[in-house]
C-alpha cells in the first residue's frame, strides 16, 4: 500500500512536470524532475529507516519523512506549475497550498505535508466539482505575466538544484550497516525492525501500539 501511494504522488509530480515541458515553462520543469528524483522510497535496501508510515494513533495520518525543505520547494513549484498552466486558478491554488504548507510548520512535524495536501487537495476538487465558485469570487487570469513566470521558474530551478547536490551528500553518508538513505528533519523515521516487531507482535490487554 505504502508503495502505491509513492507511485500516486510520483504520477502526479511527473504528470504537471511534463505539462510544463510542454508549455515551455522550462526552469519550473527541472524543479520537478528534482523533485522526483530527491522524493524518499518507503523502504532502501540496507537501510534502517521507514520513510512512508501509517500512523498507528488516530486519525491515522500518511506519515511522510522527508525535510521542511523538499515540502517547500514542492510548494513552489506547485505554484508556479499553476500560474503557467491556469493563472486563472491561481489563487485559489495559493490559498490551498499554502494551507498544506503551514499546517506542518505549525505542528512543527513536516511529516505530515502529503496528508495536509490530500485533504487540501481533495477539498479543492470537491469545491470546484459543485459549481466552482472559485472561478468567480477568486479569479487571477490578470495576474498572468509572463515575466513573472521565467524568474519564478530561474529562482525555482536555482533552489532546487542547490537542494539536488545537499539531497546526495546527505545521502552518500552510509548507515552502520553499509546501506545509504536519505536525509530527514527532527523527528527521525521510525525503524523498519521496530514496525515488523509490531506488526509481528498482537497487543496485550490494555496495550497501546508503538506510534511514529
Amino acid at each position: 500500500m505504502l508503495w502505491v501511494l509513492y507511485g500516486v504522488l510520483f504520477l502526479n509530480i511527473a504528470e504537471a512536470t511534463v505539462k510544463d515541458l510542454v508549455t515551455e515553462n522550462y526552469f519550473n520543469f527541472i524543479a520537478g524532475c528534482v523533485l522526483l528524483a530527491t522524493m524518499p522510497f518507503p523502504k532502501y535496501k540496507n537501510g534502517k529507516r521507514q520513510y512512508w508510515l501509517i500512523g498507528k494513533d488516530a486519525p491515522n495520518d500518511l506519515l511522510f519523512y522527508s525535510t521542511a525543505a523538499w515540502n517547500f520547494l514542492y510548494t513552489t513549484w506547485n505554484m508556479a506549475f499553476v500560474y503557467g498552466e491556469n493563472p486563472g486558478y491561481f489563487a485559489s491554488s495559493f490559498c490551498i497550498l499554502m494551507a498544506a504548507e503551514l499546517y506542518p510548520v505549525f505542528k512543527k512535524r513536516p511529516e505530515l505535508y502529503i496528508i495536509a495536501r490530500v485533504y487540501t487537495l481533495a477539498f479543492h476538487i470537491l469545491v470546484r466539482a459543485m459549481g466552482d465558485p472559485f472561478a468567480e469570487v477568486m479569479d487571477s487570469t490578470h495576474w498572468a505575466n509572463d515575466q513573472v513566470l521565467l524568474f519564478w521558474g530561474v529562482a525555482n530551478a536555482v533552489l532546487h538544484i542547490a537542494y539536488l547536490f545537499w539531497y546526495f551528500k546527505k545521502f552518500r553518508q552510509p548507515n552502520a550497516e553499509g546501506g545509504y538513505e536519505p536525509p530527514y528533519g527532527n523527528r527521525q523515521p521510525p525503524l523498519v525492525v521496530d514496525a515488523r516487531t509490531e506488526e509481528s507482535s498482537p497487543l496485550l490487554p490494555g496495550q497501546k501500539p508503538v506510534t511514529a
